[in-house]
């Protein structure tokens, strides 16, 4: 099977084994996003505004010549992933890192709700036992870390989850360029931004730059590329159940920057969502192929 090159503007579509891949590099991209949002000491929509301004030039410069579609559609998905991150990125400075980023993973129960009420797909048992063991599991591993304060932080990062459902169901079922609503958010966020960036300046070191740079090439748009480019061969659960690696190394950058060791339970924890998508990809892949033989 020949390499599809996910960085080559084209409207083929990946084969599904490798966009899943694509997919889970994405995930991994994101999930040193909770760590930098916390060294940098600004305004959440100062650094939404700012990470946003270099994934915007950044990503013009790789689709430079794209005419952005301004329907509907694309409008909707940019301003939905707009509060994606505006309230992830506020709600990992109003409550804890873990509570931020497991409550925004409550993803794949709205993406199986979406799915329902507005396209009335049925949700397969196989689908609904991934979705509890992953809850299940990601319940554990942030067991001895979600706290019943910071309400306001909590209630962002489920709201977020609910914009994140939606970009998994809007990818999945796309018929125009992945890209227009992805361009269209940038705009959004980089304006959101703008107004405190007078009122609560930032103050850049080198260190802030380098992040901000980081953050804004490979930690949004390399990774939504992969991303984008996965989805046009996935299922909008795909999406949702994938992405869940992103929450499982948030703890891993912690451990390595700041030596924190996660505990038993969590370790307990991340091993039952690791096993729950295994078995799921695997019980895909073999679906798939027995349907492909029999066609």
């Amino acid at each position: 099977m020949p390499l599809y090159n996910p960085f080559k503007v084209t409207d083929e579509k990946p084969p599904r084994s490798q966009a899943l891949v694509f997919i889970l590099i994405a995930a991994f991209l994101w999930s040193t996003s909770g760590l930098f949002i916390k060294l940098l000491p600004y305004h959440p929509l100062v650094i939404g505004s700012l990470r946003a301004s270099v994934m915007l030039v950044a990503l013009l410069i790789y689709r430079r010549g794209h005419k952005v579609t301004w329907n509907r559609a694309n409008v909707v998905v940019g301003i939905t992933m707009a509060l994606t991150v505006i309230f992830f990125i506020t709600a990992n400075k109003l409550t804890t890192s873990a509570n931020a980023i497991v409550l925004q993973y409550t993803a794949p129960i709205f993406t199986m709700m979406y799915s329902w009420i507005f396209f009335r797909l049925k949700a397969r048992r196989r689908d609904v036992i991934a979705v509890v063991c992953t809850v299940i599991g990601m319940s554990l591993f942030f067991f001895d870390s979600l706290e019943p304060g910071n309400i306001i932080g909590n209630v962002l990062a489920i709201l977020s989850g609910m914009c994140m459902a939606w970009q998994n169901i809007h990818f999945s079922n796309l018929e125009g360029s992945p890209y227009d609503g992805l361009i269209i958010s940038q705009i959004f966020l980089v304006a959101s931004g703008i107004p405190f960036l007078f009122l609560a300046p930032p103050a850049l070191t080198v260190q802030s730059v380098a992040i901000i740079v980081y953050m804004g090439i490979f930690q949004q748009m390399i990774s939504h590329i992969f991303f984008v480019v996965g989805m046009k061969s996935a299922t909008p659960l795909d999406g949702a159940l994938l992405t869940t690696l992103e929450p499982l190394l948030n703890p891993v950058w912690v451990f390595v920057v700041l030596g924190e060791t996660p505990s038993l339970i969590c370790l307990i924890g991340a091993a039952v969502v690791l096993v729950s998508i295994s078995v799921w990809c695997i019980m895909n892949a073999r679906i798939q192929t027995i349907s492909e033989q029999n066609n």
